[in-house]
């Protein structure tokens, strides 16, 4: 696996998360104890400490104190903050990301728009009536 990084920090975040990605540490699974992570990365603890913070944060990881660390489905658990790195671990799937970022967008918007109609019913039907006009562009739509 060739990694380019910055700094240790950087080159530890990018191997833990390849790893991920590749199923080295599955979701599911528990991290190496720090002490072997941190060799087999080489980077010293207090920097693997920051950087399992740091991707405990985005999703990646749960840490709770005196247990081992797992691995997260990061599908489920990580934030739009993790859509760069995914799109950096698999060019080729960028298409199917977006598929599914607009799969979700779609789910979700029932949800916005119900509280739209509840929140201010004049103008959401104000804005229905005037969908025939809209022009069938992305731009008219991004409006």
């Amino acid at each position: 696996m060739i990694i380019n990084a910055k700094g240790p920090a950087s080159f530890a975040e990018k191997y833990i998360v390849r790893s991920i990605w590749d199923n080295k540490f599955p979701p599911g699974s528990i991290l190496p104890a720090e002490r072997e992570l941190s060799e087999l990365i080489g980077v010293t603890r207090t920097t693997l400490r920051e950087v399992l913070q740091r991707l405990a944060r985005d999703g990646w990881l749960t840490i709770q104190h005196g247990k081992p660390t797992r691995v997260n489905n990061y599908w489920e658990t990580s934030g739009l903050n993790i859509l760069e790195t995914i799109a950096e671990l698999d060019p080729d799937g960028f298409p199917e990301l977006v598929d599914q970022l607009l799969s979700a967008r779609s789910s979700v918007s029932g949800i916005y728009f119900r509280g739209a109609i509840r929140n201010n019913p004049e103008q959401a039907a104000e804005a229905l009536s005037k969908l025939d006009e809209l022009e069938d562009t992305a731009q008219a739509y991004a409006d």
